[in-house]
Parts: structure tokens; sequence; C-alpha cells
């Protein structure tokens, strides 16, 4: 391997492993403590795109295409190669960015406008939920020209 392949791996490890304790820090990461099916805490491939809750691939596989390969890189057990990792690892820190900014620019000025309600936020969240998880770009395809 050619040392600057070797630099942009380590940067590119480190950028998604910043992007993941962010999210975790807006309330937006991911749980890969445990098999949201199996309650297993070895053997995590896949994440929800709904609920960030990873499971084994044993449990995930019936739905793998609706899910998120979860990469060594994240302390997922699913064996990739390095530049597959990587893109498995940015496109999962992405569906939850993406998630976190709209659930944002929903429910910011909604309770600039109404003021604060104890259910309002519940609420606004599950429904733009819905709304992204309906409008989601499949897995491996791009709006991009």
């Amino acid at each position: 391997m050619h040392e600057n392949e070797a630099d942009g791996e380590i940067l590119a490890r480190g950028l998604v492993k910043f992007e993941m304790r962010l999210l975790n820090e807006l309330g937006f990461g991911i749980d890969a403590s445990s098999c949201a099916v199996t309650g297993e805490t070895t053997g995590l491939s896949y994440v929800s795109p709904r609920t960030g809750r990873a499971v084994t691939k044993e449990a995930g596989e019936l739905y793998k295409d609706k899910l998120f390969a979860l990469p060594e890189v994240l302390g997922g057990a699913l064996e990739m190669d390095k530049a597959a990792e990587i893109e498995a690892a940015f496109r999962l820190t992405g569906h939850f960015f993406a998630l976190t900014y709209l659930v944002a620019t929903a429910i910011i000025p909604t309770f600039y406008a109404s003021g604060p309600h104890p259910r309002l936020g519940k609420r606004v969240i599950l429904r733009v939920i819905r709304k992204y998880k309906t409008k989601r770009v499949p897995h491996g395809k791009s709006n991009a020209c």
C-alpha cells in the first residue's frame, strides 16, 4: 500500500469515528451494545435506519436490503474490504446526519412558533421520521448525475 493511501485510510477512519461521536452527542447515534432482536452482544452486522439499533447477521439476513451495514470501524462484525468498509461507514453516519438535520429544521421553527409543549417534540419527530423514511434514497443509489 502506498503511503498516501494509508494516510487517507487513517484519516477516513478517524473522521467517521468523529462523526459517530458527534451523532452520539446530538442524540442520534447508533446503539451497537446488543442485538435489538436477540440481545446478543457479538456478531452485530446491520443497523436499522429507523431506530439506530444494531442486529446480528442472522437476525438481519431477511431485511439486509433495508438495513445499513455495520462496518468493523464502527464496532461491527461484517467483513468487507477497506474501501467498502469506509463507504458503508460514511453511508451510515450520513443517514443519521440527514435525520438530525430534518428533525432540527422541523422542531426548532415549530417550537418558536407555538412555544414549548411537552408532547410536541415527539409528535414532530415521528412525523419527520415517517416522511423521511418514505423519501429515502435506496442503498447504493445516488441522486447525483
